[in-house]
C-alpha cells in the first residue's frame, strides 16, 4: 500500500512536469540529421514528435490520441513521395486549427507563396534554419493558435450563456407565475406538478451555474487536483443516490455492478463532477423505460468505468465535437431536455487533470457508452 501510494505521487509530480509543457510540436522532415539538431532544440519548451516523411505524419495525425495535442506542424518542403505543401494540405481537415510552418530553399520560394492559402501555411523559413528565428516563429504560431482557440470558446461561452441560461428560467418564471396569479383555482395535483416542474428547473439552473464556473477556474488555471484514494463503488452509489428523481421521472433503471473494494487514485470534488455529469447525460439521452449502467475493470494498475445507456445513440460528426468548446453543440433529451454540453467538456478536463483518459463510443439507435481510465489505487 505505502509503495503504491509513493509510486503515485512520483507520478504525479512528472504528470505536473508534463503538463507544464502545454503543446506538441510535430516535426516531418527526411533527413535525419535535421530532426537530429531542431528536436532537442524544440523539446526545451514542448513536446516534440518526430515523423520522416509526410505519409507517416499523415498516419500519426489521424491517432485520435494526437488530433487533440498537436498544435504545430513544422515540415520540410521537399520530401519524396509526398512533398510539404501536399502534407499539410492534407491535414486541414483532420486538424483544421493546428498552425503549420514549412521549410524550404530558395529556389522553392515562389511556389511556398502560392500555396499559403492553399495549405494554410503559417510562415515559411528559408533554409538553413536560423535557430533563433525558428524559436520565435514557434513561439509566435503557438500564440496565434491560443487566440484562435481562446476566440473560439469565448464565441462558444457567450453562446452558451445566452441562450442556455435563460431555457431553465424561462421554465421556473411559467411555472411560479402559474402558482402566484392562479394557485386558488388549482387542485392539489395541479400544484404538486408544477412544484415538481419548478424543482427540477432550479436543480438543472444549479447543475449549469456549477458546470460554468468549474469551467471559468479551469480557464484561469485556478484548478489543480489533490488525487487520494477514492471508494468508487460507494463514490457511484452516491450518485445514482442522487439521481434516482431524474430517471424515475423518465422510468429509467439505474444499475452499478462496481465491485467492492474498488479505489481509485484521483480528486475526490473532479470524479464526482466527472460520474454526475456523465449518468447526467445518460439519462438525459435515454428514451422511457431505458436503462443506465455503470461497471469497472481493472487493466495493469488503471481502472477502466464504463457508463452505458440505451439511449439514442450519436454519430461520428457530433462525437468528434463532445469535448471541444469551441464547436460544442446543445443536444435536446429525450424528455425536452435543455443541455450545454459544457458539462462534457468539464469531464474531459478533470480526466486530464487525474492522468487519465476518456472515450466514447456510439451509434445512432443503439445508445452510448463513455469510458474513462484512472490510476487505481491497490
Amino acid at each position: 500500500m505505502v509503495n503504491t501510494k509513493i509510486q503515485s505521487h512520483l507520478d504525479l509530480l512528472k504528470h505536473k512536469e508534463e503538463v507544464r509543457k502545454e503543446h506538441t510540436v510535430l516535426l516531418v522532415d527526411d533527413e535525419k540529421a535535421n530532426l537530429e539538431v531542431l528536436k532537442p532544440i524544440l523539446e526545451e519548451d514542448y513536446h516534440v514528435l518526430v515523423a520522416g516523411n509526410g505519409k507517416d505524419a499523415l498516419a500519426l495525425i489521424q491517432q485520435k490520441e494526437y488530433q487533440e495535442s498537436i498544435h504545430l506542424i513544422i515540415s520540410d518542403q521537399r520530401m519524396p513521395e509526398m512533398d510539404g505543401i501536399t502534407f499539410l494540405e492534407q491535414t486541414i481537415p483532420i486538424i483544421p486549427r493546428t498552425k503549420r510552418i514549412i521549410l524550404t530553399a530558395y529556389s522553392d520560394v515562389e511556389v511556398i507563396i502560392k500555396a499559403v492559402n492553399q495549405a494554410q501555411i503559417y510562415k515559411f523559413l528559408l533554409k538553413p534554419v536560423d535557430l533563433e528565428d525558428l524559436r520565435l516563429t514557434v513561439q509566435r504560431a503557438l500564440e496565434a493558435y491560443e487566440l484562435e482557440i481562446l476566440n473560439a470558446s469565448k464565441d462558444r461561452f457567450f453562446s452558451i450563456v445566452a441562450h442556455d441560461l435563460r431555457a431553465p428560467l424561462h421554465s421556473l418564471l411559467g411555472y411560479s407565475d402559474v402558482l402566484s396569479t392562479g394557485i386558488d383555482k388549482l387542485d392539489s395535483k395541479q400544484i404538486s406538478f408544477a412544484a415538481s416542474r419548478i424543482n427540477i428547473s432550479a436543480q438543472r439552473l444549479y447543475q449549469f451555474l456549477e458546470n460554468l464556473l468549474e469551467w471559468a477556474r479551469i480557464q484561469m488555471k485556478k484548478v489543480e487536483s489533490r488525487p487520494a484514494e477514492q471508494d468508487l463503488r460507494k463514490m457511484v452509489q452516491h450518485i445514482l443516490e442522487l439521481l434516482e428523481n431524474s430517471a424515475s421521472l423518465k422510468e429509467i433503471h439505474l444499475s452499478s455492478s462496481v465491485e467492492e473494494g474498488t479505489m481509485i487514485y484521483a480528486d475526490r470534488h473532479m470524479l464526482e463532477v466527472v460520474l454526475n455529469n456523465l449518468c447526467n447525460n445518460a439519462i438525459k439521452f435515454t428514451n422511457k423505460g431505458g436503462e443506465v449502467q455503470i461497471t469497472a475493470e481493472r487493466h495493469d494498475g488503471q481502472v477502466e468505468v464504463s457508463i452505458k445507456d440505451t439511449g439514442v445513440g450519436m454519430d461520428d460528426e457530433v462525437v468528434q465535437k463532445l469535448f471541444r468548446v469551441e464547436c460544442s453543440q446543445s443536444q435536446v433529451g429525450t424528455a425536452g431536455e435543455k443541455g450545454t454540453g459544457l458539462g462534457l467538456i468539464l469531464c474531459h478536463e478533470f480526466i486530464k487533470l487525474n492522468r487519465g483518459s476518456i472515450s466514447v463510443d456510439s451509434k445512432p439507435g443503439e445508445g452510448t457508452t463513455f469510458r474513462f481510465t484512472l490510476p487505481g489505487s491497490a
